[in-house]
């Protein structure tokens, strides 16, 4: 990092870009987690069909998704 000026990362937003100095940079060691270490050698999936709803639960459903996409929560 050094070597070079600048670091430009386009992310996309709508707001005025962020701008951090290279003396605030540190390198980050990530051990990620392991997820299905405690699973035995015999442990397989399990295949289930899909949860059919009402009519009326489904208007509910999807009301309730639009709504937490048009406020940001949820993204598609």
């Amino acid at each position: 990092m050094k070597l070079h000026s600048e670091a430009n990362f386009k992310t996309g937003g709508a707001e005025r870009p962020l701008n951090i100095p290279v003396c605030c940079l540190a390198v980050a060691k990530v051990n990620p987690p392991q997820l299905f270490n405690l699973l035995s050698s015999d442990c397989h999936p399990i295949a289930i069909p899909t949860q059919r709803h009402y009519a009326e639960d489904t208007k509910f459903i999807e009301k309730e998704v639009h709504e937490l996409l048009k406020a940001g929560v949820i993204v598609q």
